[in-house]
């Protein structure tokens, strides 16, 4: 059953057969997963699912912080994908984790399964805060060993942690204006030799800004397919992921990190090619 759910799947996201039912209003609603209460949340009582426009972002958002130019809505990541990104990483006890735009914190209560030292979450939206909040105290009392969460309002782009040791996490949070200024930053950090950083790229529409860093060089890259229990609860059935390392690298890049970034759309999507070029 589960390999017909996926062959069903593969097919209504074949691109000719996309483009025909998007047009039809019933048929549309396929493509609309992330409207759906995700498997994730049933499985752990939180509020991850649902999708929030710039509209309602901007009216309980700072006037002076609020960008709608380099912010993108609210919509949850799929966490199968997060979690295997994560665990191409090497052991990260010790390490900061930090997420761009958390949103209502998806991918922070995946990295709560890892021994991260700290799980920092920062966003603009009070609203979205005060979910995540809810949803980290709730991963808190079912798994009290894990490492507590931290939320924080602001800039995503500007908190840069003292720790030497960090792994930024961003789900196309912010498009290239925030990107720049993030980089920027990052490249400061980086400047200093005890710095251990990656950077893990969810959809990474701007991952050619990265790759042109000389301060950065190519951990990971692949396209990831959802866990066949996601199948219908996102807008597709794989989502791309790059991972970049500092530098000079500590450790050798993982077979294929060098794939070939495809901008599908300059705002929402990015491929990464099948093969190693």
């Amino acid at each position: 059953m589960n390999g017909v759910k996926h062959a069903l799947y593969w097919l209504l996201h074949r691109t000719r057969v996309r483009r025909v039912l998007e047009r039809v209003s019933l048929a549309k609603n396929l493509y609309d997963g992330w409207r759906r209460p995700h498997p994730f949340d049933r499985e752990f009582g939180t509020d991850t699912s649902g999708v929030v426009s710039l509209a309602d972002l901007r009216r309980e958002t700072p006037g002076d912080q609020f960008r709608e130019d380099s912010m993108h809505q609210y919509s949850g990541s799929q966490p199968s994908i997060v979690r295997r990104a994560l665990q191409s990483l090497p052991d990260m006890t010790g390490f900061t984790f930090v997420d761009q735009g958390c949103g209502k914190g998806r991918p922070l209560l995946v990295a709560s399964e890892f021994p991260f030292r700290e799980i920092i979450g920062v966003d603009l939206s009070e609203g979205l805060l005060k979910i995540a909040r809810s949803n980290a105290d709730a991963i808190r009392q079912r798994f009290p060993g894990r490492t507590p969460i931290t939320l924080t309002q602001g800039l995503a782009h500007h908190l840069i942690p003292e720790n030497d040791r960090v792994v930024f996490f961003q789900y196309n949070s912010f498009l290239h204006s925030g990107v720049i200024e993030f980089l920027r930053r990052l490249e400061d950090k980086l400047a200093n030799p005890a710095s251990d950083v990656f950077f893990v790229y969810y959809n990474p529409v701007c991952g050619d800004l990265f790759d042109n860093s000389p301060k950065l060089s190519r951990w990971f890259a692949a396209s990831l397919p959802y866990d066949r229990a996601e199948l219908g609860f996102g807008p597709d059935i794989e989502d791309s992921v790059v991972i970049w390392q500092g530098v000079p690298n500590r450790r050798p890049a993982r077979p294929g990190a060098h794939r070939r970034i495809i901008v599908v759309d300059p705002r929402y999507r990015a491929d990464v090619e099948k093969s190693a070029s």
